[in-house]
């Protein structure tokens, strides 16, 4: 749920500028969208460790009713619009049942005129990023990660330039 808050929380802070405005985003493997119907659900909902029950389990646990799906807090590609929301960067696996509508937002994001760095890892499932121990694509990922917030916080401060 952590990318989907943080593109939410983009959404909120832009709307309301009373809000601290964020500088980045980075959304991994983020569920953005109010349905899962799309082909990567079919693809990977089932043996790729995210399940397609999983998702639903969680849905059916913080979804108060069915027309909360289509609030843009809960999916943020059910947003009207995208414009202004900070940078985003975001880290999708190959084999994501995510991932298409990772990519579906990266193209509204763009769309918006947002900068977007859209990272996909070849091979890789949900939650790639915990295995590190196993998966070198992970401490790569996580570096990638840490170098564009030093690169977005040195820009704002002024140091290490």
């Amino acid at each position: 749920a952590g990318g989907t808050l943080a593109a939410a929380l983009a959404i909120a802070a832009r709307d309301d500028r009373a809000l601290p405005q964020p500088l980045f985003q980075v959304l991994a493997y983020p569920g953005l969208s109010p349905q899962q119907s799309s082909e990567s659900y079919a693809a990977f909902g089932s043996g790729f460790l995210l399940e397609r029950e999983t998702v639903d389990w969680f849905f059916n646990h913080y979804l108060r009713q069915e027309a909360d799906r289509h609030d843009w807090r809960f999916a943020p590609l059910a947003a009207p619009d995208l414009d202004g929301v900070a940078p985003a960067m975001l880290l999708l696996p190959e084999f994501d049942p995510l991932i298409a509508e990772g990519r579906d937002y990266a193209a509204r994001l763009r769309a918006a005129g947002v900068a977007v760095d859209l990272k996909i890892y070849p091979g890789m499932i949900h939650e790639f990023l915990r295995m590190g121990n196993v998966v070198p694509d992970a401490l790569q990922a996580r570096a990638e990660i840490g170098a564009r917030l030093a690169e977005v916080f040195a820009r704002q401060t002024g140091v290490g330039r």
